[in-house]
């Protein structure tokens, strides 16, 4: 039977991971265009699984000829 690693970083260690600052990450956040586990009440913490940071980046992914006339 396979094992699969369930990864998970705070807030600081994933805005490392994706290289964008905290403001950022909150702001996406608000727009729920990422998911994380939120733990509390209130502001409470954010947790990010690995495999969602990595599938928000492949979500966001250019192709090469995105953005080029022609």
């Amino acid at each position: 039977m396979a094992t699969e690693t369930f990864k998970i970083m705070d807030i600081k260690k994933a805005c490392e991971y994706l290289g964008i600052s905290r403001i950022t990450m909150y702001r996406i956040i608000k727009s729920k265009k990422i998911e994380c586990f939120k733990i509390g009440d209130g502001r409470g913490i954010y947790k990010f699984a690995q495999a969602d940071l990595d599938n928000y980046l492949s979500r966001h992914r250019l192709n090469s000829n995105d953005g080029k006339d022609g």
